[in-house]
């Protein structure tokens, strides 16, 4: 047994996997309680608020090799707007994984979830934000609904990322 504390590619590794699992969980939510499925919302806001060319030549690249698939480009714009909303999230839930682990490796006891609940909710609050400015609707009941969906999310991928990190380190 070794005393070195988990590092930050398992923290990116765990990260990612828990991010899959979330996203997973927000399309069941979002299709059982029609609700907009927030990462292709988030996607939506971020091709209007980011700089010009940047989502423009991300989902020309995913175009590109789309059309070299031989899949027809009618088709093909939606799908690789929703490819590229997951690509986003998932190296988001990679990194959020790697610094929530670099965070803990420093901490001189041994580390509780409060750090990644704090992380997890801080994401989500983000989410929320973006999925709002790119509503058509006011907010009424359904978005409150969604906002307390992805903030739930949000924490539980953090806490279980940092109660992942409690295990690893248990097992060194």
């Amino acid at each position: 047994m070794t005393s070195e504390k988990p590092g930050v590619g398992s923290g990116a590794l765990v990260g990612l996997l828990l991010m899959a699992a979330a996203l997973s969980l927000l399309y069941l939510i979002a299709g059982l309680l029609n609700l907009p499925y927030a990462p292709l919302k988030a996607f939506d806001w971020l091709a209007r608020n980011l700089p010009g060319g940047l989502v423009t030549s991300g989902l020309e690249l995913l175009l590109g090799l789309l059309n070299a698939l031989g899949l027809p480009l009618s088709q093909t714009g939606k799908l690789a707007q929703g490819i590229l909303a997951h690509v986003i999230f998932l190296t988001a839930g990679a990194l959020g994984g790697a610094a929530l682990f670099a965070v803990l490796r420093q901490a001189p006891a041994e580390a509780d979830i409060t750090p990644g609940l704090a992380l997890g909710a801080a994401g989500a609050s983000a989410l929320v934000l973006m999925v709002n400015a790119v509503s058509i609707d006011p907010p009424g009941p359904a978005w409150f609904l969604l906002a307390l969906v992805l903030l739930g999310t949000g924490m539980a991928w953090g806490g279980l990322t940092a109660w992942a990190y409690q295990r690893l380190e248990r097992l060194r």
